[in-house]
C-alpha cells in the first residue's frame, strides 16, 4: 500500500481564481497609479500621518474591490482560518524579539531624544500619539499583511514557489517603505532603511508560511510598530 503525502487544502494554502495577472494588476495600481492619485490629493493631505492613513485605505480598497468582490475570494482564504487566534501570542513575542534585534543591528531612533528635546507632554502630544497608534498599530499592520502576505505572497507562491515568492515580496515590502525621494547625500541611509524592511518582510513571510495564519505576522507587525511608535 502506497501512502500518499498529505495535501494542504486550498482554503488554507492558496487563493482560487487568482493568478500572476491579478498580482500584476494590484502591483500596477499600487506602484504606478497610486503616486499619480496622491499627487493630486497631496494639497489635501496635511502631514505624514494622514498621508500614511490614506495609503493604507487605498491598499485595502484595491484588495477589497478586486480580490474580495471581483474575484470572490473569502477572507479565510487570505489567511484568516477560524479558531486560530492563539497565534497572536506567538506574533507578539516575535515582534518584541524583532524590535530588539533590529535595534541592535540598525539602532532605534527617538528613545534618547524624546526626553532631551523638551517634549511637552500635553493634550496635543497624546492626541498625536493616539492617532499614530490607530494608524501604525491598529489599522496599518492588518491591511499591509493582507496585501503583501495574504494576497500577493500566496499567489506568487502557488505559481513560482516559496523561495522566489518570499524574496520578491520582501523586496517589494522594503522598496515600498522607502520615502518617495532620497537625495544623493542620503543614499546610504536609504539603503539601510531598505535592508531593515527587507529583513522584516522576510520574518513576516516566514511567520505566515510557518503558521498558515495572518494573525501571527499581524500581531508581530503591530507589536513592532507599537514599540517603534513609543520610542520615535
Amino acid at each position: 500500500m502506497i501512502v500518499q503525502p498529505e495535501r494542504i487544502t486550498k482554503s488554507s494554502y492558496s487563493i482560487p481564481n487568482c493568478g500572476i495577472r491579478d498580482v500584476c494588476i494590484i502591483f500596477a495600481l499600487q506602484v504606478f497609479f497610486a503616486p499619480i492619485l496622491f499627487r493630486f490629493l497631496q494639497p489635501l493631505l496635511k502631514g505624514n500621518l494622514f498621508f500614511k492613513a490614506t495609503g493604507i485605505l487605498y491598499q485595502f480598497g484595491i484588495i477589497y474591490l478586486w480580490v474580495v468582490k471581483h474575484k470572490r475570494v473569502r477572507f479565510s482564504e487570505l489567511g484568516f482560518p477560524k479558531g486560530q487566534r492563539k497565534r497572536i501570542c506567538l506574533g507578539v513575542a516575535i515582534g518584541i524579539l524583532l524590535f530588539i534585534f533590529m535595534g541592535l543591528i540598525f539602532g532605534v531612533p527617538g528613545f534618547p531624544v524624546i526626553f532631551k528635546s523638551g517634549y511637552a507632554f500635553d493634550a496635543h502630544f497624546f492626541a498625536i500619539l493616539f492617532l499614530q497608534i490607530i494608524v501604525y498599530v491598529v489599522i496599518g499592520p492588518p491591511v499591509e499583511e493582507i496585501f503583501y502576505r495574504g494576497f500577493m505572497y500566496q499567489v506568487l507562491r502557488q505559481n513560482w514557489g516559496i523561495t522566489l515568492a518570499l524574496i520578491l515580496i520582501s523586496l517589494h515590502f522594503g522598496v515600498m517603505h522607502l520615502p518617495g525621494f532620497i537625495p544623493s547625500s542620503l543614499y546610504y541611509r536609504g539603503f539601510v532603511r531598505f535592508a531593515q524592511f527587507f529583513l522584516i518582510g522576510i520574518v513576516f513571510n516566514i511567520l505566515f508560511q510557518g503558521t498558515k495564519n495572518l494573525w501571527t505576522p499581524i500581531s508581530a507587525h503591530s507589536t513592532y510598530n507599537l514599540l517603534v511608535t513609543f520610542l520615535s
